[in-house]
């Protein structure tokens, strides 16, 4: 028998300790729809599913990678090879 996980629903804290992110971080992503949650009373949840399916889109999406400083031409070389060249 496979053991189960007792936390398949979090507070938006314990949401943002999971994904190591403040709680005000975490509130946007829920009030913004990013990552879904469910309201149980008056106590809003997230469920364990909503924050892997968030994780799986973050994975889906092309990183955004800042484009080299200008000026800063490499041309091709490695930062090894550039301090060998300074020598």
């Amino acid at each position: 028998m496979e053991p189960q996980n007792l936390d398949f629903v979090y507070t938006v804290a314990e949401a943002a300790r999971q994904l190591k992110i403040g709680r005000t971080a975490m509130y946007e992503l829920v009030m913004s729809g990013r990552v879904r949650s469910v309201t149980i009373g008056r106590c809003r949840r997230i469920p364990a599913s909503c924050i892997a399916a968030y994780l799986a889109q973050l994975l889906e999406q092309p990183e955004d990678l800042p484009p080299p400083p200008e000026g800063n031409a490499d041309n091709g070389t490695t930062q090894a090879e550039r301090s060998i060249e300074h020598l």
